[in-house]
């Protein structure tokens, strides 16, 4: 495709999917073009993670470790944090207000810092 990449590359939740793709765009030049101070910043092929396969990961991987009465206000928090990041850094402070939310929970600090594909991924 020469130096045409596309923008966004969606994909489930399997790891050998991810690694691979990843493997293949980590020194593919027409990914990455050159910050201020050196650094590199990806340009295209952005990996995401497919919104049916993260919801799903939660539901089946996530609810059962949280008592019932909280898996509404999680779910939400969780969506929440998913629409309303338009960015990396908008996401890290979405994030990290989330585990502020929930820091008397481990099941839910464990599951969101470990991963959010947790055992399905594997």
């Amino acid at each position: 495709m020469g130096s045409i990449r596309p923008n966004a590359i969606v994909i489930d939740k399997c790891p050998q999917e991810l690694n691979s793709i990843l493997s293949a765009v980590k020194d593919d030049p027409a990914c990455w073009a050159e910050h201020s101070e050196g650094q590199r910043v990806q340009v295209a092929c952005h990996v995401l993670v497919c919104w049916f396969h993260v919801k799903k990961a939660w539901v089946e991987n996530l609810f059962p470790q949280v008592p019932r009465h909280m898996q509404d206000h999680v779910y939400s928090s969780m969506c929440n944090l998913m629409q309303h990041s338009s960015s990396e850094d908008d996401f890290e402070d979405h994030f990290q207000r989330l585990l502020l939310d929930y820091s008397n929970h481990a099941n839910i600090q464990r599951y969101v810092s470990n991963g959010w594909c947790s055992k399905s991924c594997v």
